[in-house]
């Protein structure tokens, strides 16, 4: 098994306030994790997710949250016990304590009888090429068939799922249905280490693009800086300085931002924010959570607090965590002050 901690490296002016200077970062201290893979002498299945936790005062992780997961195989008990398995050093402002939020990104490291699993079968391939074709044809009702069978039977590991989200994506463009487009471009861009650099590139340029169409400008610019991680992609400096550029001016003229989004009941809605007031409405269903994970700070929020926040300049990287019924439905408006970034 093995986990990947996700960094997003934003290059804008960071405008946090002096206790910056003063913060220091949880770091693991202790990893207690057997290092070795498992085997896939029974099953080729491999799985991934992410996860938003805290670390406390302790240095152990908790408040363990699903943002997003693999179909194929639940790993939840997994990276569950991996945490536990961790020590930390507790963040720090001043020499204290205090709690910290995280993000991690963990999937399942399989051999096949000594050998790594990380290539495709024969018949997934065939499969992925009739599908392939079928969308190359217009003929969208066979293509959804195949896929649909793709997906079922022959999926199993991480590299499959990668070029299965991939396809899926290619259909429900073209079938204009957006967000099933953008769960599968999801997919495509956090598995984006198994598809083919190409891929990758536009993968994770079709997750901005996504982002920016949302208005969420600091996922956009999450997404912008894992261009730099792929390999052999040659995003050359200029064209993702245009890229950066964009954006900056998109998040400095959108001074009012408006997001509707549509909640899971499997996974929470984790939000960077982008500017330091928040005005959250529930629109329909029921919501169950209502938190502000910072780097430095957690707040609970009842549903009336939520409906006028202000957030302290003392508070680092933080993210709206929202938790609801299958279909519930909420308004969150952004406003004020850049948060993170500086002009």
């Amino acid at each position: 098994m093995k986990s990947c901690l996700f960094t997003f490296l934003l290059y804008l002016t960071l405008s946090f306030s002096s206790i910056a200077a003063d913060y220091t970062p949880a770091e693991i201290i202790e990893d207690r994790n057997p290092a070795s893979t498992e085997t896939a002498n029974q099953s080729r299945l491999e799985g991934w997710i992410l996860v938003t936790y805290l670390v406390d005062l302790d240095g152990k992780a908790s408040h363990i949250e699903v943002i997003a997961q693999s179909k194929q195989q639940d790993v939840y008990n997994k990276v569950k016990r991996h945490l536990e398995h961790l020590h930390f050093s507790p963040a720090t402002v001043a020499g204290k304590a205090v709690i910290s939020s995280q993000r991690l990104f963990y999937y399942t490291d399989k051999t096949l009888f000594d050998n790594p699993n990380n290539g495709i079968s024969q018949g997934f391939r065939k499969k992925y090429n009739r599908a392939n074709q079928h969308i190359g044809n217009k003929e969208f009702a066979k293509a959804k068939e195949a896929l649909d069978d793709l997906q079922e039977i022959n999926t199993k590991n991480l590299k499959e799922q990668a070029l299965s989200a991939w396809l899926y994506s290619q259909y429900y463009f073209s079938q204009s249905d957006w967000p099933a487009y953008a769960e599968q471009t999801k997919i495509a861009a956090y598995l984006k280490d198994y598809l083919p650099a190409k891929w990758a590139v536009t993968a994770i340029q079709n997750l901005m693009q996504w982002h920016v169409f949302k208005k969420e400008y600091t996922e956009a610019f999450a997404a912008l800086a894992e261009l730099k991680s792929i390999k052999g992609a040659n995003v050359s400096e200029d064209v993702y300085q245009d890229m950066y550029q964009s954006l900056k001016k998109l998040l400095q003229e959108d001074t009012n931002i408006e997001i509707e989004h549509t909640l899971s009941d499997n996974t929470v809605w984790f939000h960077r924010m982008s500017r330091r007031k928040l005005s959250l409405t529930p629109l329909s269903g029921e919501i169950e959570a209502i938190e502000l994970r910072c780097k430095n700070n957690r707040l609970i929020l009842t549903l009336e607090e939520a409906k006028a926040v202000t957030l302290d300049n003392n508070d680092l990287a933080c993210s709206l965590l929202v938790k609801g019924s299958e279909g519930s439905k909420v308004s969150l408006t952004e406003s004020g002050d850049l948060y993170r970034f500086s002009s």
